[in-house]
């Protein structure tokens, strides 16, 4: 997410519209941007938990600051490790059974149908998409036809790779920028264990809820699933410590 802000800063400062073109020149300064610098225009607070906060804390702390991982530090303030999302969703994927009582409920039932979803036309430029991404703050937007079925999803991940050379592909069109792999979809009715499912098996951050006609209703991400399970919650199961659960920290 700040890549994005980032690249759509860029495209904005170094973009002619008169002309069409690029100016190279800013973009290879804009290039050389030191990492610091890019971290104080981003979105995400620096939020470190201690290793001893239980994992609802976690969630909480994930739904409180709208961030998707978060530094575990000791009791010196020495960071040991990162916890983010992912994590937890392979945890609860992993420990259904104390938490059955919330992953057999649909997600319906849950609210989590709720809000509609951020979407781009299939021929609408990449460019427009990220900057729905850093407008809304969602790390992912639906891409549709023109008849409104979802074709495929854009999310700030597909900035990888992006350079001063092939900038310009963040001009074409989103039916050409998209990869070959189907978006992931689940239909009205769906419980939350079928999305995480979806989610873990298919090593996605969203799932979209479509109806038969294959129109996106409603998106599930990774927040969407904390917030199942977020205070108040029904499952003590999740007051277990960070430290003393077997999430898979990133060392740094």
């Amino acid at each position: 997410m700040d890549l994005a802000v980032w690249i759509v800063r860029t495209y904005a400062l170094s973009k002619d519209e008169d002309s069409n073109t690029f100016d190279v020149n800013q973009m290879k300064m804009d290039m050389k941007t030191r990492v610091r610098e890019v971290a104080d225009w981003g979105l995400d607070p620096f939020w470190p938990i201690p290793q001893d906060d239980s994992l609802l804390a976690l969630i909480n702390n994930f739904l409180k600051w709208r961030v998707h991982r978060v530094p575990v530090i000791e009791a010196d303030r020495h960071i040991s490790g990162s916890v983010s999302q992912s994590d937890v969703l392979q945890f609860i994927h992993q420990n259904q059974t104390p938490l059955e009582s919330v992953l057999n409920k649909t997600l319906k039932e849950l609210g989590l149908e709720e809000g509609g979803v951020v979407s781009v036309k299939d021929s609408e430029s990449v460019i427009k998409a990220f900057g729905a991404i850093v407008e809304t703050q969602f790390t992912g937007v639906a891409v549709t036809d023109a008849s409104g079925k979802l074709v495929g999803n854009i999310s700030a991940a597909d900035l990888k790779g992006i350079t001063v050379d092939n900038f310009h592909q963040l001009n074409m069109s989103a039916k050409h920028f998209l990869h070959q792999k189907a978006p992931v979809t689940v239909k009205t009715g769906a419980t939350l264990r079928d999305a995480i499912s979806k989610l873990v098996e298919n090593k996605v951050h969203r799932v979209y809820v479509v109806d038969n006609d294959n129109k996106p209703l409603s998106v599930i991400s990774l927040t969407s699933v904390m917030k199942a399970f977020g205070t108040p919650s029904e499952n003590m199961f999740l007051t277990g410590r960070v430290k003393g659960a077997p999430l898979p920290t990133t060392s740094l």
